[in-house]
């Protein structure tokens, strides 16, 4: 009997010793090569193309008889096809290839803006993982208030030089719906970009700028209230919102006395709300 206990121990413990090494070679397999990484390349029986080569800053690696080789993006089983087809059409047999990364290349990308805590922060990609703009948000502190959450790009380097802007669907992902994230790469640089305040001016408690956001949008009252409410109550009758080259007067005092529905005004980034002096 502790025979037979002891073969299934060492049966569970060699399933779990295949599994997490098939899961280990499953990651490898799907890893994405990028600049700066170092690969290495082993031919069976062919010891002198045995070699440790890096990719350069274009994406690109040489090796003996295939050349140049587009690295970037490419997974290692890959690139193991693209070296066996070369030495394949200059008459190997049956080449065996195995190509590994020795090292990877540090994978830093950035976030600026409004983020929680500070304005910019540095992260790394996890070794053979990956992370997305929303992610990197969330590990440098969050999405600070004044986050406009419209507005939030990632800024990449293309290998030409170029810089592009991918837009971030932030609000959609926050508010639960089912979007792809974008996906960042070495080098990107996630934009949160500052929102429109909402001022709110005159004779308040603690005048200043809000933010209003598309779950928690602002109104007059709501506004006023969030600055420490008016000096002189007569002022509510009377207050004004500027929106650009527009003007609207809103009674607030009519809508507390009545309790008209509509009275109040949804406000707008950059709405200017200013609360005139009156008498008491």
């Amino acid at each position: 009997m502790e025979t037979i206990l002891r073969m299934k121990t060492l049966f569970c413990a060699l399933l779990a010793a295949m599994f997490f090494f098939a899961a280990g070679e499953a990651g490898a397999a799907s890893y994405s090569i990028n600049k700066g990484d170092m690969l290495s390349i082993y031919v069976y029986r062919q010891e002198d193309m045995n070699v440790k080569v890096r990719v350069d800053d274009s994406g690109f690696i040489r090796f003996p008889i295939a050349g140049r080789i587009q690295a970037v993006g490419k997974t290692p089983s890959q690139i193991e096809g693209i070296i066996a087809g070369a030495l394949r059409r200059n008459g190997f047999e049956q080449p065996e290839v195995v190509v590994s990364v020795e090292s990877f290349a540090p994978r830093k990308v950035y976030v600026l803006g409004e983020i929680n805590g500070q304005t910019n922060f540095t992260l790394d990609i996890p070794q053979g993982g990956e992370i997305t703009a929303m992610q990197a948000i969330s590990q440098a502190g969050g999405l600070a208030p004044s986050a406009d959450v419209t507005k939030i790009v990632v800024r990449r380097l293309g290998s030409n030089g170029n810089t592009s802007m991918i837009s971030v669907p932030a609000r959609d992902i926050m508010s639960g719906k089912n979007v792809a994230d974008i996906l960042l790469q070495p080098s990107d640089t996630v934009v949160v970009p500052k929102a429109k305040a909402i001022s709110v001016l005159g004779t308040v408690k603690n005048p200043g700028e809000f933010f209003a956001t598309p779950e928690n949008p602002l109104t007059v009252s709501r506004a006023i209230a969030l600055a420490g409410g008016v000096e002189r109550p007569k002022s509510l009758a009377k207050i004004r919102v500027t929106r650009g080259e527009k003007s609207f007067l809103v009674n607030i005092q009519k809508l507390l006395e009545e309790g008209l529905p509509g009275g109040d005004m949804e406000l707008e980034p950059g709405d200017v709300v200013y609360v005139p002096e009156t008498r008491w």
